[in-house]
């Protein structure tokens, strides 16, 4: 490839980049959710952990029980 075509295929890589990281960011938190449990992960739950490795990098003890038990969330049960 020569030198122009491969400088313009990096500028057409690099909008299209900006335009998905554009696209990302304007989702609100509730439709990320939604999306995040319609392809099967638990929100509640990467939430809970993130929150014991957040404590754990603190230094703080982490009881089995706050491992288990996630902040609430606006998401009802998955559906099966």
């Amino acid at each position: 490839m020569s030198k122009r075509k491969s400088d313009l295929w990096k500028q057409l890589v690099a909008e299209a980049a900006e335009a998905e990281i554009d696209a990302a960011a304007s989702i609100s938190v509730e439709q990320a959710e939604k999306d995040l449990a319609a392809w099967g992960f638990d929100v509640a739950a990467e939430r809970a952990k993130a929150e014991a490795f957040l404590v754990a990098l603190e230094g703080g003890e982490v009881s089995q029980t706050r491992l288990r038990v996630a902040p609430p969330t606006e998401l009802g049960p998955k559906k099966k």
